[in-house]
């Protein structure tokens, strides 16, 4: 759902990764505001940063979950949730994949369909790749090129804002040792959804109550 959040819970920003798009949240009944972000890096940390207010809880994923921990450096909203995604080392690896050995590979030979296709399960595997079907080669090759996230993220983002963790318990790409590593550094609270790597696409309803339950002590606490 896209729009604004209700008048009755905190705005709540919803932002996506690569090759997905704002479909990705269309399963969870939660108002959210979920725009279609593009680019680099540092343009879709620009795309975002206007849409926080004080009151907004970031939820990222993936990429996203890296736009929303610099945004919330920055913006300082009421609290991030992230869900399979990483803040350190992991996007070293991603940016081989922009190598001119490697990138026709990746990209240009599967546009992302690949990346999709494992992130759910095999039942799902066809609506998946109709919902998500891949992006411009160039342009993944473009982000996978940018993905330089401040060094020590997790640390900063943990020492400027609340942070909760929502975590696909099969997640092929962004596995449960990610999370924990995660979990540990921020000291955030990890909950997990029987689901892979698009949990909240695959078991919407899981994935909203762990939602629910981190926007309650996210928002019933004083900042």
């Amino acid at each position: 759902m896209s729009g604004t959040a209700s008048v009755h819970g905190p705005h709540i920003l919803a932002l996506h990764g690569v090759p997905t798009s704002p479909v990705l949240w269309s399963r969870l009944s939660i108002p959210m505001e979920t725009p279609a972000l593009s680019g680099t890096l540092a343009r879709q940390v620009a795309q975002a940063l206007p849409l926080v207010t004080p009151e907004t809880v970031i939820l990222g994923h993936d990429m996203g979950g890296v736009v929303a921990a610099i945004v919330a450096l920055v913006a300082r909203p009421r609290g991030v949730v992230l869900s399979g995604t990483a803040l350190g080392p992991y996007w070293t690896a991603v940016r081989t994949t922009a190598w001119p050995g490697l990138w026709r590979y990746f990209y240009a030979r599967h546009a992302g369909r690949r990346f999709v296709a494992g992130a759910v399960s095999a039942q799902l595997r066809g609506e998946a790749l109709a919902a998500f079907p891949g992006a411009d080669p160039v342009d993944m090759r473009g982000v996978a090129r940018s993905m330089r996230p401040p060094p020590g993220l997790a640390q900063q983002l943990a020492a400027r804002t609340r942070v909760e963790l929502i975590w696909g318990r099969d997640d092929p790409w962004y596995p449960p040792l990610i999370a924990r590593r995660l979990s540990a550094v921020t000291g955030a609270p990890l909950a997990w959804v029987d689901g892979g790597h698009f949990s909240m696409w695959e078991a919407p309803e899981a994935f909203e109550r762990c939602v629910d339950t981190a926007l309650t002590r996210l928002t019933s606490e004083p900042r």
